[in-house]
């Protein structure tokens, strides 16, 4: 028997077992339906929460601004002052934005590229 030929038998048995016995084809077919938008929540809740927390259109282009020296070592950021913060703010003309979050430590500025508006305080 040939691959092909035992899956036919196999559907047609199994499509058969399902016309004799409604009552376990819709219990299946509901569970089926509900797991999968069980699943569906799920995804969406993990991506927005976990994956993609930043309120902001096209969140994805969002930098955070660190200023390092010549040997690489961090000199500046990636938490600025208040003062700093709206300096790179006013003056930011490579980026069309610059955003950011108050937090416990200080002003985290994060600059957005071209298509992403919005920002947080």
């Amino acid at each position: 028997m040939s691959g092909s030929t035992i899956s036919a038998a196999t559907l047609s048995t199994g499509s058969g077992t399902l016309r004799r016995t409604p009552g376990f084809t819709i219990v299946a077919m509901l569970t089926l339906a509900l797991s999968i938008g069980a699943v569906a929540v799920i995804y969406n809740v993990l991506r927005n929460v976990v994956l993609d927390p930043f309120p902001y259109s096209r969140s994805d282009r969002m930098v955070n601004l660190v200023l390092n020296d010549a040997s690489g070592r961090g000199l500046r950021g990636p938490y600025y002052s208040a003062q700093e913060f709206l300096d790179y703010q006013e003056q930011a003309d490579v980026f069309e934005d610059v955003v950011g979050r108050r937090s416990v430590i200080d002003c985290c500025a994060c600059l957005l590229g071209p298509g992403a508006t919005g920002r947080q305080s």
